[in-house]
């Protein structure tokens, strides 16, 4: 019913093999724009007392990392990463400042180089994997995890990994295996087990929801778990069980917008339009930005006979995501009314 799409948009630092001095004009802390940040302004004295010791560039990129500052992260790490060209932990973090900051050929070489230089590092293969997985690159992300299982037969990460591989491109046998396998090395891995439960739910196995109760009795706490199994049982047209489920995730967390949505679409589905606008309502209030809430809001109102104020929130829905059709098709057949 609801896949998550992950956008990232990665690319290269050419970072030079031997060792140099940190280019202090280009990275240097500017002390009026952050002298305000204790943080920031330790890390920088630390830096002043010892500028050829990495960690403490490294130190401070994480800082501007944490506080999205991603330009003055990036030139942190190209300070650590001067002087130490070959640390894979500078690697990993300059690999994620990148996917965050929307640069994905960069991120991807950072990766591609890391491993470079560790062929045998498990954790560095698996980063890349997933990160190949996300950008599309099922091929290239199954080579990165046939590398790991060589190093590693019993690495159940690695059968998550090729598992969500096999599950992109619709081979589901091959997906179930492997994640199979994930649980058969490490019963406690909670994604393996979701996996399986959607899995064999779309092929609609009877058992497929004794998958999510496996997740949910290694951690009942886990709201996203949950989530799976409320829309498990939504998608098989049980909504009171549905709506039951989303209950428990609410009482677990409170200000889980997703809930509150979904069981104001289920609320909707059974014509209860009073407890589906309350839900909508407690979705926007914990979610401001949630701009299909505002849509279900208006669809709601305008089923309750209340036009004027469903077109208020159409419009609402629309100036926030403007690419978003169903509020602007709603409001045209408002206006030819």
């Amino acid at each position: 019913m609801r896949k998550l799409f992950f956008v990232l948009m990665l690319t290269i630092i050419a970072i030079q093999c031997k060792e140099k001095e940190p280019v202090d004009n280009s990275v240097q802390l500017k002390a009026d724009a952050y002298s305000k940040d204790p943080v920031l302004a330790e890390l920088t004295k630390n830096i002043e007392a010892d500028p050829k010791n990495p960690e403490f560039w490294a130190a401070r990129a994480q800082a501007f990392y944490e506080r999205d500052a991603y330009d003055e992260a990036i030139g942190d790490m190209s300070a650590a990463m001067m002087i130490d060209s070959i640390n894979v932990d500078y690697h990993h973090l300059l690999a994620d400042i990148y996917i965050d900051y929307y640069k994905s050929r960069m991120a991807l070489n950072t990766l591609l180089r890391a491993v470079s230089l560790h062929p045998e590092h498990i954790p560095t293969l698996l980063k890349l994997a997933e990160l190949q997985l996300i950008l599309e690159m099922q091929k290239e992300s199954m080579q990165s995890v046939e590398k790991v299982l060589m190093l590693d037969p019993e690495n159940s990460d690695a059968y998550i990994m090729l598992g969500l591989n096999f599950k992109e491109i619709g081979d589901t046998a091959m997906a179930v295996g492997s994640f199979k396998k994930a649980v058969n090395y490490d019963p406690d891995k909670i994604s393996a087990w979701i996996n399986m439960g959607q899995l064999q739910a779309a092929r609609n196995v009877a058992q497929a929801e004794q998958y999510f109760n496996t997740a949910i009795r290694l951690d009942s706490l886990n709201t996203n778990t949950w989530l799976c199994k409320a829309d498990y049982h939504w998608e098989k047209g049980d909504r009171e069980k549905a709506l039951e489920t989303y209950k428990k995730i609410i009482e677990i967390d409170h200000r889980m917008p997703d809930a509150y949505y979904n069981s104001g679409l289920v609320y909707l589905e059974m014509d209860s339009l009073e407890k589906a606008l309350k839900h909508f309502d407690l979705t926007a209030e914990i979610n401001p930005l949630f701009f299909k809430a505002y849509y279900y809001k208006g669809l709601t109102l305008e089923k309750l006979g209340k036009p004027e104020e469903a077109r208020k929130f159409y419009q609402q829905s629309l100036n926030m995501a403007p690419n978003f059709d169903k509020p602007r098709k709603a409001l045209d057949a408002l206006n030819k009314k």
